[in-house]
């Protein structure tokens, strides 16, 4: 007995269903990332704040470039997704 061929359409780039599938999964991950972000950069702000470390020159310096990378971060990941949302 003969074996059926595969009914399933493979995936390829060239279909759009699949093409707006991939760039859904994307922006999904992306927002998941930034959100992750935001909440590890108001974790670490409020721990900083609770515990007093701002007193201190060294923390209050490192705190300032934790927070601008965080910032520089977050600004990348939402012109990202306006690239992917304009595609």
């Amino acid at each position: 007995m003969p074996l059926k061929p595969n009914t399933v359409p493979r995936p390829s780039v060239k279909n759009p269903t699949y093409l707006k599938a991939i760039e859904k999964n994307c922006v999904d991950a992306v927002k998941g990332l930034a959100a992750s972000i935001e909440n590890l950069v108001s974790a670490f702000d409020s721990r900083v704040d609770t515990v007093g470390i701002r007193v201190f020159g060294l923390e209050r310096a490192a705190t300032a470039s934790i927070m601008q990378r965080s910032s520089e971060i977050k600004r990348m990941l939402d012109s990202g997704l306006g690239v992917l949302a304009m595609s």
